[in-house]
């Protein structure tokens, strides 16, 4: 929906949407990544047989040996990644620093933000006001992410909403568990109990501590 994408609901959004909804009538096919699309045409009113639901993937020709090793949280510091464009409306970092601050073994967390983008100064900025610079680093934009997903024992992606995410595909391609929000492709593909409610910062916590404790070689 326009309003989701744009994060308000005044009169030139709602024009937008009934443009949308025109529009999305027009074309002779779809073609999506993910079956939350797929129902949000059907809404709109596009006939089913006009949308193909296509996934896609990663190169798994040689896939790499699985990087996950079940060791509790408190036997040694947890590695937990963010990767992305630093956007604090979308992929939420500002909302997920501010939770996991709240996190009860947040001393022994090291939280890595991977990427660039138009919030990183303020995501700086708000790690400091936080007390949180022990814990939470920022390494920029990364060309090779190969050595990153090696070393990492989580990633979290607390997005308001997504597509069918590459970070979700390469962090399964190495083998490493996934605490999401339950939106799009990531509802979609991922462990039920990998999930929490979008914007739902205690179960976040939660869901983060039961993954950290509890062997996931099974959903590995």
């Amino acid at each position: 929906p326009v309003s989701l994408v744009r994060g308000k609901d005044t009169v030139d959004v709602k024009l937008q949407d009934r443009l949308y909804r025109w529009l999305y009538k027009l074309p002779a096919c779809f073609l999506t990544t993910n079956r939350t699309a797929s129902n949000w045409l059907l809404k709109y009113g596009v006939p089913k047989d006009r949308i193909i639901v296509s996934y896609y993937g990663v190169d798994s020709n040689s896939p790499p040996p699985l990087s996950y090793e079940f060791e509790p949280i408190g036997k040694r510091r947890q590695q937990i990644g963010i990767i992305g464009r630093v956007e604090f409306y979308q992929k939420r970092h500002d909302f997920f620093v501010r939770q996991v601050a709240r996190h009860p073994l947040i001393e022994l967390l090291d939280i890595h933000v991977i990427g660039d983008g138009p919030d990183l100064k303020k995501l700086k900025q708000l790690v400091v006001e936080l007390s949180l610079s022990d814990q939470v680093w920022s390494h920029g934009w990364v060309d090779d992410l190969k050595s990153w997903y090696k070393k990492l024992d989580l990633i979290v992606m607390p997005s308001r909403f997504e597509g069918f995410p590459l970070v979700m595909l390469e962090a399964m391609l190495y083998g490493i568990p996934i605490v999401a929000s339950r939106v799009d492709g990531m509802e979609e593909i991922l462990p039920e109990h990998w999930l929490f409610p979008e914007g739902d910062g205690n179960q976040m916590n939660t869901c983060i501590n039961n993954v950290q404790n509890n062997d996931q070689q099974e959903y590995i």
